[in-house]
């Protein structure tokens, strides 16, 4: 399946830029489950909200459906061995609450991947799959995106309050 998204690094400027192809929702489920917004505008929307344990939107392009953000450290995955990155559980699960409690949304790619490190502080990122209800379940269960095994602690940590509905 081609990628609905491209990602450009600009090291000198530490920054990224996330560009987003038309067609950026991903089935009839997955719509109704999610905020009625395309992939771009969902990643959008939730960097505009500022919040300090996301990174800063620099910029964005309606017309070219990109993104800029500035970048923060470098992901837990890419930073860390696995047996490191397990000690980052307990702030990953504040981190992911704060983040339902700000915005009133799942997260829903929540991944060593989708976490920043830089100087002890966590930045979230990786908003396209966010919204009012929890579907990481369905590739945790195996129905959607492979997870990795590392991926089980994560959800392990965030899945005491992830399925509970407010009434």
């Amino acid at each position: 399946m081609p990628s609905k998204k491209t990602l450009l690094y600009d090291r000198k400027n530490q920054t990224l830029t996330k560009g987003f192809k038309k067609g950026g929702e991903w089935g009839r489920r997955r719509r109704e489950k999610s905020i009625g917004l395309d992939r771009y505008e969902r990643e959008k929307c939730i960097y505009k909200r500022k919040l300090d344990y996301i990174p800063q939107m620099i910029s964005f392009d309606n017309e070219k459906r990109e993104i800029i953000i500035e970048i923060k450290g470098k992901s837990l995955y890419d930073k860390y061995p696995l047996h490191h990155r397990r000690k980052f559980i307990p702030q990953i699960k504040e981190l992911y609450k704060r983040f339902k409690d700000d915005t009133g949304l799942f997260h829903n790619d929540i991944r060593f991947q989708n976490i920043l490190e830089e100087n002890g502080k966590l930045y979230l990122i990786d908003f396209e799959y966010c919204g009012l209800y929890f579907t990481d379940t369905e590739k945790l269960a195996g129905r959607g995106d492979c997870v990795p095994f590392y991926t089980r602690d994560i959800y392990e940590a965030v899945g005491d309050f992830t399925n509970k509905q407010e009434s």
